[in-house]
């Protein structure tokens, strides 16, 4: 058995055709879609780069203060199965084999890739690429910048990072959006040619794509991660996968954590996790059609200060410590899937509903602390719809 894990560095859900963009070009990534399997809600458990691939590798949020004693590349080396990181030296350790420079390009990483797969046709193989989505691994042409830009317009290369105002020009807004939109379409283009050249038997081969965070875009009056706001267009990101054997063509709104994936991949190559997975839930039964119960809320947090809780119907942003932004407010609650991109605070208008989310919220954090997760309550029952608290 194979897997192909492709990591997109900041790739907001927002800016793919697939997840309902339409003024941005991304034919590959649509096409895989059209082809595969959607989930239309995931979520890092923390968004930071490195901290996102060891929640996919142990399938711990990495919440509980300790750190794991096995992760999947432990399994998997065990039995035998090779493990390939390809990606600008930034391995979290524990892979076989490691591909990568750091001046690559994207197109090199996946020409690497595309070149380590044609060289092991027999062998069974887990392969990991963190793809880098900044304007010098794509090297994006004026082609590309054309379709979005007008011609007197210079696309921006060095996005600034902070508040829009004072870090942030206001006036240069469009064009940054335009500039990422252009950035995005290289990254598809890169992505559909290494498709292209790629060939494995799509009986044995499962293929996995999704992002470690988004990027803001002046949404909120940010732009970039630089500050710990987990507002969707930061915490939502895609997942699309093929499987052997699954349906295609169909979606899911199972709410779905970075996390999952080391009991995805488990499931795939039929390893047994060495260790329990409290955090972690196969994602392959969904694929495969079987209404099988995911989870009814997800938590997120990031710097031990600001935390986020996650329902079909709301989401609950929870401001912690010292360091407040003088805009930021202590709670933020939102009606989903209504208010998609955060803009109404719900909190005076159902402070009952947003006490329920920051307990549960404590709650949660708690039983991951202590290894309790299995008799934590689901809060699907105790929340009414933003309906009924009209």
């Amino acid at each position: 058995m194979k897997a192909v894990v492709v990591v997109f560095d900041s790739l907001p859900v927002g800016y793919v055709g697939c997840y309902g963009n339409e003024w941005i070009e991304t034919p590959a990534l649509d096409e895989f879609a059209a082809t595969g399997f959607l989930f239309d809600f995931c979520f890092p458990n923390q968004p930071r780069a490195g901290i996102w691939r060891e929640a996919g590798l142990s399938g711990r949020s990495g919440f509980s203060g300790k750190r794991p004693a096995t992760t999947l590349l432990d399994d998997l080396n065990s039995l035998g199965v090779a493990t390939i990181h390809v990606g600008r030296n930034r391995s979290p350790g524990g892979f076989g084999t490691i591909l990568g420079e750091p001046e690559d390009t994207l197109e090199l990483l996946l020409a690497k890739a595309a070149g380590w797969i044609e060289e092991h046709p027999d062998e069974d193989w887990l392969l990991w690429i963190d793809a880098p989505t900044d304007v010098a691994s794509l090297g994006m042409n004026e082609e590309a910048a054309s379709r979005y830009l007008d011609e007197e317009a210079e696309p921006i290369v060095d996005f600034p990072n902070g508040l829009v105002g004072e870090e942030v020009d206001p006036e240069s807004l469009d064009r940054l959006r335009m500039s990422y939109g252009a950035r995005v379409s290289a990254l598809d283009e890169a992505f559909g040619r290494f498709l292209e050249t790629t060939e494995l038997d799509p009986d044995q081969t499962l293929w996995l794509l999704t992002a470690d965070q988004g990027y803001p875009l002046g949404e909120h009056e940010l732009v970039g991660n630089g500050k710990p706001w987990l507002f969707e267009e930061r915490i939502h990101t895609p997942l699309l996968m093929r499987v052997p054997g699954g349906e295609q063509a169909r979606r899911s709104p199972s709410l779905v954590q970075a996390s999952d994936l080391r009991a995805t991949l488990s499931d795939h190559f039929g390893v047994e996790p060495s260790e329990p997975l409290a955090e972690s839930t196969s994602l392959l039964p969904l694929v495969r059609g079987e209404p099988i119960p995911i989870r009814d809320f997800l938590c997120l947090g990031l710097e031990e200060t600001r935390y986020a809780i996650r329902t079909h119907q709301w989401q609950l942003v929870l401001s912690l410590g010292h360091d407040l932004e003088p805009e930021e407010e202590r709670r933020r609650l939102h009606a989903k899937p209504e208010d998609r991109w955060d803009v109404n605070d719900l909190t005076a208008e159902s402070p009952d509903v947003a006490d329920l989310l920051e307990l549960q919220l404590y709650r949660y954090f708690d039983a991951v602390r202590r290894g309790t997760l299995d008799v934590l309550p689901p809060i699907g029952t105790l929340l009414a719809s933003p309906a009924e608290t009209a």
